[in-house]
């Protein structure tokens, strides 16, 4: 577009929605094809210190030296001499203005057309036979409407899930974590102070029955060192009758030995 009109144009943007999704709506201002007329910062886009009649831009030099001038279609904005001299010119803002509308957030564009009129701005043709008449008229050729109506549904869709539901879900995700995590935080705290609390009894316990077990100690031993004096008795009792079987058949062999002898 910057290419086609050799200059930038400043637009006014209102904020709007279409099909849901938040967008802003853009239009040329007023002045936007000035030549100076209006705006004295235009008048350095004149050709040569000639500057056309306001609405009008000079592309002469941009196209070969074809003496080409751009305008919205039917003259719309521009100096009403250019459309008292041609005959059938009824421009109509709905029809002939230039609008875009833009999503701010992901720079898409959601809805557009882009409209201009390629006029042949004729200078002094007096000395050509039968063209008098057409001196310095400028003349219209055909417009353009390059146009996008709308986006194409699974466009839409996408567009309305990323700018309208992603951002609830994410909202709402954020909460659940961080409820998530003070709800943890909390039952750790608690956790720790119940366990904590648990023990101190638990030790207690353990700590008293030490003197039982000291007494039932002291009454097993007495036991046990009773067991050992009986055993201790058997054992004895047990040796003697050892030695008197021993004696017992030394006596029978002692006769045998002494006979042997003899």
């Amino acid at each position: 577009m910057q290419q086609n009109i050799t200059r930038r144009v400043r637009a006014n943007g209102a904020t709007t929605t279409y099909s849901g999704i938040p967008t802003v709506h853009y239009r040329f201002k007023e002045d936007a094809l000035d030549n100076g007329e209006k705006n004295e910062d235009n008048k350095c886009f004149c050709s040569n210190g000639h500057c056309l009649r306001s609405g009008l831009i000079d592309v002469t030099h941009c196209y070969y030296g074809f003496p080409i001038a751009l305008s919205y279609p039917h003259f719309y904005l521009a100096d009403p001499s250019l459309r008292e001299e041609i005959e059938g010119s009824n421009p109509d803002p709905n029809l002939h203005e230039t609008y875009f509308h833009i999503n701010p957030e992901t720079g898409t564009p959601t809805n557009l057309s882009v409209k201009m009129q390629i006029n042949i701005a004729l200078g002094d043709v007096s000395s050509m036979l039968h063209c008098e008449r057409f001196s310095n008229m400028v003349i219209p050729m055909l417009w353009t409407d390059i146009t996008m109506p709308q986006l194409s549904k699974p466009i839409v869709i996408k567009l309305f899930l990323l700018l309208r539901v992603l951002p609830i879900v994410e909202t709402v995700a954020l909460y659940l974590f961080l409820i998530g995590g003070m709800a943890f935080v909390l039952l750790s705290i608690c956790a720790v102070i119940f366990i904590s609390t648990t023990k101190m009894p638990m030790q207690s316990a353990v700590k008293k029955p030490s003197s039982s077990t000291t007494t039932c100690s002291s009454a097993i031993v007495p036991t046990k060192s009773k067991h050992l004096k009986n055993e201790y008795h058997d054992s004895e009792k047990s040796l003697e009758g050892n030695k008197e079987m021993d004696m017992y058949y030394c006596s029978l062999l002692a006769p045998s030995n002494e006979r042997e002898e003899a």
